[in-house]
């Protein structure tokens, strides 16, 4: 019996029956078992050799072009996938290919339906700037009427950033004693 299995026994005896027990000890066995990777089935369009799975469906990369190419561009409003774009490239392994992205338009070599780095990464900046512009309380003079509506509409914002996993709960609580404390501060 592994250290992981003694453990999760332990933690399992202390909390629920012993016939519940076993069961997930069980579940837990399929749930630390490693998966292998499926290898991609052949195309369902042509029978040439798949790059992708897509549920029970093996696609190469012009099919797979197609089928991503006809998908509304809302899809790709969270990031871009790259699709062909000109030449085959063998020299960096077999599958390679000139890419696009969908949604950007960057390009690289890689296989068609891989993720777009440059899409991740802008989602990633953007997520990170949002974050720092939401910690920021909004400028108003104490003696303003319109303080409080202000501050109210600032505290709904910092609890969405939250809710969203923008921000922790810890930083908005921390923005807010800083911002109240500046009030007061500046009100005295």
């Amino acid at each position: 019996m592994t250290p992981q299995r003694r453990r999760a026994l332990r933690e399992m005896g202390r909390t629920m029956p012993l016939e519940d027990v076993s069961r997930c000890l069980a579940a837990l066995e399929v749930a630390t078992t490693p998966v292998s990777k499926p290898l991609p089935l052949p195309c369902n369009e042509c029978g040439a050799a798949g790059i992708r799975n897509l549920g029970a469906d093996g696609y190469c990369g012009t099919h797979l072009a197609a089928l991503y190419r006809g998908f509304d561009p809302v899809v790709w409003v969270d990031g871009g996938v790259g699709l062909p774009d000109g030449h085959q490239r063998p020299e960096y392994g077999p599958g390679i290919e000139d890419l696009a992205c969908c949604r950007c338009g960057a390009s690289w070599a890689g296989i068609c339906g891989d993720a777009c780095g440059w899409c991740q990464r802008s989602f990633e900046i953007q997520r990170e700037h949002q974050a720092e512009l939401v910690v920021r309380a909004p400028s108003v003079d104490p003696e303003d009427m319109t303080v409080d509506a202000r501050f109210e509409g600032w505290r709904r914002r910092l609890a969405v950033a939250v809710e969203a996993d923008l921000i922790t709960s810890t930083k908005a609580e921390s923005a807010w004693r800083r911002a109240i404390d500046g009030l007061t501060d500046h009100a005295a």
